[in-house]
């Protein structure tokens, strides 16, 4: 890290436009957008709302920002939903499951 420092390696040529760019992929967007919701998850709802509610608000959330496109039309949009509130109450159902039954592990 230092001889990067004495080597001028450590000017990252940050600008507006540079940071524009960069959250112009949506990758990078995903990257920034992930700890977001993960921490309003455990610090914003695990232990203030039954654990089942909070994670299958959290894995809802996650799929519908995550599966979101601009433009979809009103079908897309409601089978996205209607995926997304199946799909979460599935997998918060079997979470708890092992976790209750396989690990013994009592949830908050």
């Amino acid at each position: 890290m230092i001889r990067s420092v004495l080597a001028g390696g450590h000017r990252l040529g940050l600008s507006a436009a540079r940071a524009r760019e960069v959250l112009v992929k949506p990758g990078n967007r995903r990257l920034l957008i992930t700890p977001v919701l993960t921490i309003g998850y455990a610090a914003g709802l695990i232990g203030r709302a039954p654990y089942e509610l909070a994670t299958g608000l959290f894995i809802f959330a996650v799929i519908v920002i995550f599966e979101w496109e601009r433009g979809l039309s009103a079908t897309r949009c409601a089978k996205l939903v209607m995926v997304a509130a199946i799909l979460s109450a599935a997998t918060t159902g079997l979470v708890s499951w092992a976790f209750e039954r396989l690990f013994l592990v009592t949830l908050p």
